[in-house]
């Protein structure tokens, strides 16, 4: 291996780092496949607090580091119809900051970074969706353009200056009276950055997520849910050197949705990994939501 490659090797050794959780790209949550009346708008907020450890290198923590971030998202959806079937399109800017908390990283990871990230937008349609029986299928596209701040100088960033298209699919159906299934296949594809780095260029494959959730209706205004995401695929490369960087994690998911009217929800959700092969282990990941429809 040239010295060239092996620089290379080295800065993508910390590239898997940059996402301080790995996971599915459209963070899906409970309900999110139950269709809204066609005319219906929703608005959601949502703040995230995450702290993430490591970084792990096949499976073995290779570094003292921990990281946090903090998120602010705001989702905005509309309901319609087409062909009988509803369909609905969603806007989410987002604002976060992330830093080294603990531990050191080389000085090309970067210490901090703070600003707007890429903004996603989406489509989905419900092939089926029958209210009497509770039972809904819908298909998303996901895009995301790189709005986000981004620098080359360092690895830590908000944006990704990349694109990324992702293909969901989301099942909801009862079990019980008060039980409900939800399983949200996604498959994700990554455009390139070809200014990584001071002008080099990455590339990922793409990379396969799996997340289910079982919701319990406790109470008239109560539901608790529970959650698992299995994440898979898109090993990187930076100026055509493969990384040896396959995410393969398992998440676990715990929350609570209060119900304060028709129209209105506040839920809290907690989140950790139980298992990651490479980049950082999301230690903790405390979130919070709040939804009306209009």
């Amino acid at each position: 291996m040239t010295a060239v490659s092996k620089k290379v090797r080295a800065l993508a050794a910390l590239c898997c780092c940059v996402a301080s959780a790995q996971a599915a790209i459209v963070d899906i949550q409970p309900g999110d496949y139950v269709a809204l009346t066609p005319g219906d708008y929703a608005v959601t907020g949502f703040l995230y607090q995450r702290s993430a450890s490591g970084p792990y290198k096949a499976g073995n923590r290779t570094g003292s580091a921990r990281i946090t971030s903090e998120v602010a998202a705001l989702r905005v959806s509309g309901f319609h119809e087409v062909a009988g079937m509803p369909w609905a399109w969603s806007v989410v800017p987002l604002w976060s900051k992330a830093r080294v908390a603990e531990g050191t990283m080389p000085a090309v990871f970067g210490q901090d970074a703070g600003g707007s990230g890429d903004v996603r937008l989406s489509a989905t349609l419900w092939p089926v969706a029958d209210r009497e029986r509770g039972e809904y299928l819908g298909l998303t596209v996901a895009w995301f353009e790189p709005t986000g701040n981004y620098s080359n100088q360092r690895i830590l960033n908000i944006g990704d200056n990349r694109r990324k298209l992702a293909f969901v699919a989301g099942w909801s159906t009862p079990l019980t009276n008060s039980l409900r299934l939800e399983l949200i296949p996604e498959l994700a594809f990554y455009g390139a950055n070809n200014n990584y780095l001071g002008g080099r260029r990455r590339t990922q494959d793409e990379a396969l997520a799996l997340t289910s959730y079982l919701r319990w209706r406790a109470a008239l205004q109560w539901e608790i849910h529970a959650g698992a995401q299995f994440n898979s695929g898109g090993e990187s490369a930076i100026n055509n050197v493969g990384q040896n960087d396959v995410v393969r994690n398992t998440r676990l998911m715990l929350g609570v949705t209060h119900i304060l009217d028709r129209d209105t929800i506040v839920a809290a959700r907690y989140g950790a990994d139980t298992h990651v092969e490479n980049g950082f282990r999301l230690d903790s990941e405390w979130q919070l939501r709040v939804g009306r429809r209009f």
